[in-house]
């Protein structure tokens, strides 16, 4: 374990974590540890800095545990759904404009559509196991 006295430089942080550290007055790791609650919401600390020091901090024995600061973003999950979404209505749309104006592979284009549908239904089916779906 580092002696609470211990300038944060010996944790061998990366320049960004150290540096947001120093910027916030927290010049040793006693002071790194006071204010370890409140370390999320020091200006330019991310979620990968902050890991980075709660990971030195484990290692060093100065902690016995921490949460990780994950960054689960459902809303992303959905937005690329939207995203998928988008491009299959362009594609049933492409293919409505293909069958009128060559009949001529009207089948081939049928089959397009019919994989655009089975899409579709697949996306809808990723909607109902998302995550906060309000029925």
């Amino acid at each position: 374990m580092l002696n609470g006295g211990i300038n944060i430089s010996e944790l061998e942080l990366s320049v960004r974590a150290y540096n947001s550290l120093r910027r916030a007055g927290i010049d040793s790791v006693s002071q790194l540890l006071d204010r370890w609650p409140d370390i999320k919401n020091i200006r330019n600390l991310g979620q990968r800095a902050y890991n980075e020091i709660g990971d030195k901090l484990l290692e060093y024995d100065c902690i016995a545990v921490y949460e990780p600061w994950t960054n689960e973003k459902k809303e992303d999950k959905m937005d690329y759904k939207k995203i998928i979404e988008g491009q299959i209505k362009l594609l049933v749309e492409v293919n409505e404009k293909l069958t009128e104006f060559i009949p001529d592979f009207a089948d081939e284009i049928r089959e397009n559509a019919d994989l655009i549908t089975t899409l579709i239904f697949a996306i809808e089916g990723l909607k109902e196991e998302a995550p906060g779906k309000e029925g």
